[in-house]
């Protein structure tokens, strides 16, 4: 290991941490609150991104879906409705062919949005067309709107009822933080309910 890369290292984590610093404590709690609400209102939490951010959305759903469970062999403890729309491959797939990539998100929200439910982007720009597209149907379909956005939030900050920003141009750490971001969030949740388990808080 040279110097130069020690000081690379260094730097790099040093740098990554001043942004998880710089996090607004209330853009976090905001956003946790909404996913509580969608949660007794008995609605349902779609989550989408693009690339690494798709990725990111994978795993919000699946923890919002399982570990936010206490007792997992318990019929009456109550679960998350989460659907993460970048893990039907087939349906983007076709909907990518016939329409454009632009309308893989929207559609699907067209078809399974209903009112109260809660609708999550995840972006480094903030400008990507197809988050934009989905984020407007969510509105139209008076759904509530809350991202998580780097840069400086781009389009998808004016569309969002909530959001929590990464204050970098830097896609690697904007999407590290926003893994981060996603664990606190179902911690924050699990707090707010009252629950503890091996996973959260």
């Amino acid at each position: 290991m040279t110097k130069e890369n020690n000081e690379f290292i260094k730097q790099y984590l040093n740098e990554t941490g001043l942004l998880i610093e710089g996090l607004d404590s209330r853009q976090i709690l905001k956003v946790a609150e909404e996913i509580v609400s969608v949660f007794r209102k008995h609605g349902t939490v779609f989550v989408f991104g693009n690339g690494g951010s798709a990725s990111t959305a994978s795993h919000f759903a699946a923890d919002l879906s399982k570990n936010t469970v206490v007792d997992l062999s318990s019929d009456a403890e109550k679960r998350f409705r989460v659907v993460c729309l970048n893990d039907n491959i087939p349906l983007m797939a076709a909907l990518a062919n016939d329409l454009g990539f632009e309308h893989v998100f929207s559609q699907q929200l067209m078809g399974l949005a209903q009112e109260e439910d809660l609708v999550i982007a995840i972006s480094g720009s903030g400008n990507s067309p197809n988050i934009l597209r989905a984020l407007e149907v969510a509105k139209k379909k008076k759904c509530r709107v809350a991202a998580l956005l780097g840069f400086n939030g781009g389009k998808a900050l004016k569309l969002a009822d909530s959001f929590v920003l990464v204050n970098s141009g830097n896609y690697a750490k904007v999407e590290s933080i926003h893994l981060l971001l996603e664990h606190l969030l179902c911690s924050l949740v699990m707090l707010s309910l009252g629950k503890k388990n091996k996973f959260f808080p």
